[in-house]
């Protein structure tokens, strides 16, 4: 089976993500406490040490930077 590559896609790049969630509308002191707590798992250093082990990269943020991702992914070569 050829690579990407190969098959005539140079350049092609593949990410994948996981995101928590909740219903609308749900108290923002709430948001900002799971948020908070998500966002320090995530960034201790033990978990990005065991992400990257397995060649992932551990990102935490804000419910704000989570939006601007999403806006900036892309899917065929067009936002979603």
């Amino acid at each position: 089976m050829p690579t990407t590559a190969e098959a005539g896609l140079p350049g092609f790049e593949m990410t994948t993500g996981t995101r928590c969630s909740a219903p609308r509308p749900f108290r923002p002191r709430i948001v900002g406490q799971i948020q908070r707590d998500v966002s320090s798992i995530v960034n201790a250093p033990e978990t990005k040490e065991s992400m990257l082990g397995r060649d992932a990269i551990a990102v935490g943020g804000t419910p704000g930077e989570l939006d601007a991702l999403s806006a900036a992914t892309t899917r065929c070569g067009r936002k979603w």
